[in-house]
């Protein structure tokens, strides 16, 4: 009723009904919706800052790692995403 009630329109209910699905599915499969909601906020963000940089850089992607601080930041990027998926395999084979 407030997706229809803000701007009278049965296309807004039916986005809400669509995100309701994903959400679901998201839950299902063991997905956060709060990173989701994250990504969806700092994605742009992240976009331009990347093409500036790389703008800046001449279109070179060593600018990532030429600088001790970029390089610090990449390493931990990395070794975070390494991480979750070695616990998320580890979890799953602790329940098998």
């Amino acid at each position: 009723m407030g997706a229809y009630s803000t701007e009278q329109s049965i296309s807004d209910v039916k986005i809400m009904v669509i995100f309701g699905v994903v959400g679901f599915f998201m839950e299902r499969v063991g997905f956060s919706p709060a990173a989701l909601l994250v990504a969806f906020i700092l994605g742009p963000m992240a976009e331009v800052y990347l093409r500036q940089s790389m703008r800046i850089s001449g279109g070179d992607p060593a600018i990532f790692v030429t600088t001790p601080f970029s390089l610090l930041f990449a390493v931990a990027a990395v070794g975070l995403l390494l991480w979750s998926i070695f616990n998320r395999t580890r979890r799953k084979e602790a329940k098998s």
